[in-house]
């Protein structure tokens, strides 16, 4: 159920259900993810047929930045699966917000835009990993056997919150601006092009409180 897009970290699945060598190769693939994001290397964006970023009305940065986080979900679910550890982690999330919260002021930008941007890819985050263990409950032999060090996917989401506070900052005028359901619709539906069901849900829920009420 792992999902993933070359362009934008994530696999590309369908939404049938997947033989178990599929899922080895997915799990294999999400590995790699957090691996190459480590290392440094930096995963484009959306382009269209000429090869041009999409950059969704301003907000592809961003765009391209949650879906990173969101395939970073499936490691820390199989984490969280092997070791027993709930889902919901309230120290942790805090955590998170305060952090980007902090870069936020030190950076000028708006930090009410923020906080709810940046509890909605908490949400997200949570919606794969329910997903991905009530997969793995109903269906054991499907389960993860290994997964990586839960504290080495948390620096590349630190890593990623970082930039997605930035990318928030360049942002924050589409979110107070009269257009913005439009233009999330629009890159929203970029950024779950490929995507299974369960990744776009997550995708959906990310971009759910970035416009201004």
């Amino acid at each position: 159920m792992m999902a993933s897009h070359h362009s934008r970290g994530v696999i590309a699945v369908s939404d049938t259900a997947m033989s178990r060598p599929r899922r080895l190769v997915i799990a294999v693939a999400a590995v790699l993810i957090a691996a190459s994001v480590g290392a440094g290397f930096v995963l484009s964006h959306s382009a269209d047929a000429t090869g041009a970023p999409n950059d969704g009305g301003g907000l592809g940065d961003a765009g391209a930045l949650i879906v990173r986080r969101i395939a970073l979900a499936d490691p820390v679910a199989r984490s969280k699966w092997l070791n027993g550890t709930p889902i919901d982690d309230p120290h942790r999330e805090e955590v998170v917000i305060d952090d980007a919260v902090r870069r936020a002021t030190e950076q000028g930008t708006d930090t009410a835009l923020v906080e709810r941007v940046f509890r909605a890819q908490i949400e997200a985050s949570k919606t794969v990993q329910r997903g991905l263990i009530e997969e793995w409950t109903q269906h054991p032999d499907a389960a993860p056997t290994a997964a990586p060090d839960l504290g080495a996917v948390r620096s590349e989401l630190d890593e990623i919150g970082g930039s997605l506070v930035a990318a928030l900052h360049d942002a924050a005028s589409v979110a107070e601006g009269p257009e913005c359901p439009s233009i999330v619709a629009a890159e929203r539906e970029s950024d779950t092009a490929g995507l299974d069901a369960l990744h776009r849900t997550a995708v959906e829920t990310a971009w759910q409180t970035f416009c201004a009420e």
